[in-house]
């Protein structure tokens, strides 16, 4: 049987020995509010589990967010293999509150975007570029944060005019925006070496 959140933020607690006024202050939250929350009469806001994540670092975000799998990671394989954990809270977070009718809008199923939640599959920077455009992030935050970052690209992580170009390329497909970075990160590459032989 699966644990609903209150359950499982109890479960953690006990797991840990801890009280739940020592849990409250984990979650920055009065012992009140921290008691709703075990006692499911209140789910707490997505920032206040992200505390509990922060604490403990051995949880499974799977298990946290669908009572799925084991409460801890074992033996390094943790739930987001090959997926970046702060990349899966980001998109936890900004799907949090969206619908079917959001899921429906994008190319990337329902079941797949769970399966990445989970850490059972990793998206595609092109599937990134998408999620950024459609949940309006900045497209280069979301591509660094999901670790799809081209290397040379941090060596101009600072310039404001370069990621202009990013907010500029919004009439390209994301096939596009994909290939634009490549190539980009192939010139700069180009240039660093250029600048080596000097």
């Amino acid at each position: 049987m699966r644990l609903i959140l209150g359950d499982r933020l109890k479960s953690i607690r006990k797991a840990k020995n801890l009280t739940q006024q020592q849990m409250s202050i984990i979650m920055n939250i009065t012992l009140r509010a921290y008691q709703r929350y075990e006692n499911n009469e209140q789910k707490p806001a997505y920032d206040k589990i992200a505390r509990i994540l922060d604490e403990f670092k051995d949880l499974n975000l799977a298990w946290i967010f669908t009572g799925e799998g084991e409460m801890f990671k074992f033996g390094g394989e943790g739930n987001n293999a090959g997926a970046n954990p702060e990349f899966i809270k980001q998109l936890a977070e900004d799907l949090q509150d969206k619908d079917d009718s959001f899921y429906a809008s994008l190319s990337i199923s329902k079941e797949k975007m769970l399966d990445v939640m989970l850490g059972r599959k990793k998206l595609t920077r092109i599937e990134i570029i998408e999620l950024a455009r459609k949940l309006n992030k900045p497209l280069n935050e979301y591509i660094a944060l999901a670790g799809y970052m081209p290397e040379e690209f941090k060596k101009i992580v600072g310039n404001k005019k370069a990621w202009g170009l990013f907010r500029s390329m919004s009439q390209l497909t994301d096939a596009e925006i994909s290939q634009v970075m490549d190539s980009l990160a192939d010139t700069i590459r180009q240039h660093f070496k250029n600048k080596e032989k000097k």
